[in-house]
């Protein structure tokens, strides 16, 4: 019995040895393994550099392309905006020509515009004081006095005052009334009669009758305009 015990122990110890030895082949081939595939670190900068080499190499023109390039472009450039300075030049000498003509133009329309009022409204008053428009209404008749039909020819005829005038005795009685252009001399009739209270005071009651119920700016002027004359 102590010899087969024995005899076990003896084949446990071999099986031992055996295991031990194979971990030790194993481990000695890894490393020689490792060994024949580790690359320095020199080397692969070596490789890397040469791979940077060859691709400088495909592009060894494109810094001289570039240069080549950008002068053409700048060349084409210049030569175009020289281009575009005399064209701009005579557009510019256009846009002044049209300029001063068109100035010239309005000059003319403002000075026409102006000799015409001027002509209507001489003509206005030479109507008036033979329409029976009161003297010191003539200001306000003007003003209120519609122009829009009325015309200037080429020789400087005035046409359609008669017209607005009709249409201010119908709109604005009150501006009309009295002799004011009469003439004072001797032997003719009073300059101006002044009104009787109660004239005054009917008139007034028109006027602030129209004006309330129209309710246009002139008929209210008309009506203030008529209560500072007779001082109220």
């Amino acid at each position: 019995m102590s010899e087969e015990v024995k005899n076990e122990e003896v084949n446990e110890e071999t099986t031992k040895v055996d295991e031990t030895k194979e971990t030790s082949e194993t481990t000695e081939k890894t490393n020689e393994k490792s060994d024949d595939t580790f690359v320095p670190q020199s080397k692969v900068n070596d490789i890397v550099q040469k791979r940077v080499a060859r691709e400088k190499e495909k592009y060894a023109d494109y810094d001289d392309l570039k240069a080549k390039l950008t002068e053409y472009e700048k060349a084409e450039q210049e030569r175009k905006e020289a281009e575009m300075t005399e064209l701009e030049r005579l557009q510019s000498q256009l846009e002044q020509y049209q300029k001063t003509a068109e100035e010239a133009e309005q000059i003319k329309q403002q000075t026409l515009e102006s000799a015409n009022q001027r002509l209507i409204k001489s003509e206005f008053k030479v109507l008036a004081k033979d329409s029976g428009i009161r003297k010191d209404a003539l200001e306000a008749a003007f003003k209120l006095a519609d122009f829009e039909s009325v015309e200037v020819d080429e020789d400087g005829n005035v046409k359609g005052v008669d017209s607005v005038i009709e249409s201010l005795k119908e709109s604005s009685k009150f501006l009309f009334g009295g002799n004011d252009y009469a003439d004072p001399s001797p032997g003719q009739h009073e300059a101006k009669r002044d009104p009787s209270k109660d004239q005054i005071r009917k008139k007034l009651e028109e006027l602030e009758t129209k004006a309330r119920k129209s309710g246009r700016i002139e008929d209210k002027v008309a009506y203030a305009s008529y209560k500072r004359e007779v001082g109220l």
